[in-house]
């Protein structure tokens, strides 16, 4: 990943697009002296289930001492690139790179790429902003799925995807991890729905709500309304 960072440091050095340049030597810099790129850990974040926000107290189960399936899908060494690229790209201004955003060296060997119909082919979920919605292609190539990390550069694992449909990190999906994530792009976000039977059965109470804005990482949102932030 250092030799992607330096490269495109290097091809986007000029006036109109400084900024990206700036943040591809940093982030090279951070790789050459080790900066951790680690694709699967068990390992809680800091603070894990001290939150006092309703969503995460919901999210996160204090008694858990490690997280499980929270490992990421194996990627060719060209999309590595390309994911390293709408990551930092996404970061410094604040949308996910269209198609004809990214440097020629990074174009996929497909025949349509510039013709528009895989304008969002790359597409890194923002970090504090609402996710696209998980559909069931996370369990093919992950390319709509980038995590907003470009340190890590990889598309959200299992565990990552499964809060945004609102499942507890308690929450164990079975079969192989292509299956479960198909599971949890196909699941029906549970705590909408809890939220809803509660405020029926409670007529003149005062509502529960959920922070949109929530302090959660990769967990970048539910399905265009949780923004989600904490794990990377």
């Amino acid at each position: 990943m250092t030799g992607f960072a330096k490269l495109l440091a290097k091809i986007l050095k000029g006036a109109e697009v400084g900024a990206l340049h700036s943040d591809f030597r940093e982030v090279a810099e951070l790789l050459k002296h080790g900066a951790e790129t680690r694709r699967s850990s068990a390992v809680l974040p800091a603070g894990y289930g001290t939150s006092n926000d309703d969503l995460m107290r919901w999210l996160e189960r204090p008694d858990l001492r490690a997280l499980a399936q929270h490992t990421t899908r194996a990627h060719m060494a060209s999309d590595l690139g390309r994911y390293l690229f709408a990551a930092v790209f996404g970061k410094s201004r604040g949308y996910s790179p269209k198609a004809a955003d990214f440097p020629l060296v990074l174009s996929p060997d497909h025949r349509n790429w510039h013709s528009g119909v895989f304008n969002d082919r790359f597409r890194v979920q923002l970090a504090h902003e609402p996710s696209t919605t998980v559909t069931s292609h996370i369990s093919k190539d992950s390319h709509y799925f980038i995590h907003s990390d470009s340190l890590r550069c990889v598309s959200l694992t299992v565990r990552e995807a499964a809060p945004l449909q609102t499942l507890p990190d308690d929450y164990l999906l079975l079969d192989t991890r292509t299956r479960r994530q198909v599971q949890v792009a196909n699941g029906v976000p549970p705590l909408p729905g809890l939220l809803r039977t509660i405020n029926r059965k409670m007529p003149g109470k005062r509502s529960v709500q959920v922070s949109v804005r929530s302090p959660v990482v990769a967990r970048s949102g539910m399905n265009g309304v949780f923004s989600l932030s904490r794990r990377a």
